[in-house]
């Protein structure tokens, strides 16, 4: 371990506000307990899997401070022109500190949830016309085909129960995942993978979880999250 006095020739540091500034890519172990530090993002961010290396990185490092009692401040970056990027970088650290558990799946959930609502609504994916998806306008030049008219509400055989007067009620990530064999055929589809916060902050269960508890609220869904997250896989 070293002192204060070696730690100040080491490392960049700010007297105003008494914060030592640390570079991701020199982040050491030999930190004192009980201080406070910034943390520079010194690498170029130009892809997803740059996102997932900064990601684990920071993710051990607020686990090592933790542990020695070193206040994170301020996360930063260095200059870059890839904002998608960093804004998907952003919402995964605020997420990772979000503590309590239930908040942070919340969070994650209801993030999601809008990003899945606003997509399929920006770039019409479910091809909407007069109100209809492809799935509708197919049963009507197709009479035998009558659980189209409730396009992706009916499945396994069954129309969803919150499915009131043509609206959902409630709020089922794994419904927003889903798309129908029309879309499918034409590769369009939302892998659980493909999608950052749920790649990052879930396992294998729970990812199952995710994609397969159609017509489910919230509040089950998360419950059932919070069950299988001991599990490594």
């Amino acid at each position: 371990m070293v002192d204060k006095e070696e730690l100040l020739r080491l490392l960049p540091y700010d007297f105003k506000t008494d914060i030592y500034i640390i570079k991701i890519s020199k982040f050491k172990t030999n930190l004192l307990f009980n201080f406070k530090i910034n943390i520079l993002i010194d690498y170029d961010i130009n892809s997803k899997e740059d996102i997932n290396t900064i990601f684990k990185n920071i993710k051990k490092i607020k686990h090592f401070c933790e542990k020695k009692e070193i206040i994170i401040e301020k996360i930063f970056y260095l200059e870059n022109k890839k904002l998608e990027l960093i804004k998907e970088l952003d919402v995964a650290i605020y997420a990772l500190f979000i503590d309590d558990t239930i908040k942070k799946y919340e969070f994650i959930y209801d993030y999601v949830c809008d990003y899945l609502d606003n997509d399929f609504k920006n770039k019409n994916i479910c091809d909407f016309k007069d109100n209809k998806c492809i799935s509708r306008r197919n049963f009507g030049k197709n009479r035998s085909n009558n659980p189209l008219i409730y396009g992706c509400c009916y499945t396994k055989k069954k129309v969803c129960q919150y499915l009131v007067n043509y609206i959902c009620t409630i709020k089922c990530i794994s419904c927003k995942l889903f798309t129908c064999r029309y879309l499918s055929k034409r590769n369009i589809k939302y892998r659980i993978n493909d999608i950052l916060l749920l790649k990052l902050f879930f396992n294998t269960r729970q990812k199952q979880i995710i994609s397969d508890s159609l017509f489910t609220d919230k509040e089950e869904i998360i419950n059932l999250l919070i069950k299988k997250k001991s599990f490594r896989g």
